[in-house]
């Protein structure tokens, strides 16, 4: 328990200190007449998020997504009218008597990962949201974001938060047309 917290600390300012190297990627396309949404967040410090949950911390990223429907009204009130909005999280950490990752999502579904190459894979990313009908929607746009907590603390481990920087990283806006079928 003593080495947790200072590597949590750690992660935590080191997190918070290089943000200009992330990255959200979205694609928006439809799919057998459904508007869906693939989301993928590039993180720069996949060493030390696999050395923090090896050390027994939890990790949570939030992956949003919303499809409006593009309109020209006059007043701004009236433009781009949001037609679904769906929010996924998913938290990771490493089982140390099966030596494997898992990852549960806030409907209840566990994926194990033997490698750290897959978590990777299979944490950082969120494929085909569903979002609507494509007959439901005149002119679609998706727009997105992504939340990603490298260092999950339970309380009373938050008053480590209380110290320095969150860590918290939580990424701009950012807008796609849908791909025509």
């Amino acid at each position: 328990m003593r080495a947790v917290l200072p590597a949590a600390f750690l992660l935590l300012i080191t997190a918070a200190s290089g943000l200009d190297a992330q990255a959200v990627e979205l694609s928006a396309v439809v799919r057998d007449g459904i508007v869906c949404a693939d989301l993928s967040f590039r993180w720069d410090r996949e060493r030390e998020f696999i050395e923090s949950l090896q050390d027994g911390l939890e990790s949570r990223i939030t992956f949003t997504a919303r499809l409006f429907d593009r309109n020209q009204a006059l007043l701004p009130i009236l433009r781009n009218i949001q037609i679904e909005s769906r929010t996924f999280s998913q938290s990771a950490f490493f089982d140390f008597l099966g030596k494997k990752f898992i990852v549960e999502t806030d409907l209840g579904r566990r994926t194990t990962y033997d490698s750290a190459e897959e978590l990777i894979r299979g944490f950082f990313t969120m494929s085909d949201i569903t979002l609507a009908e494509r007959t439901q929607v005149g002119d679609p746009f998706v727009t997105a974001r992504v939340q990603f907590e490298p260092v999950r603390l339970m309380p009373p481990l938050t008053i480590i938060s209380l110290v320095g920087a969150s860590g918290t990283y939580t990424s701009p806006w950012i807008q796609k047309d849908v791909a025509s079928p």
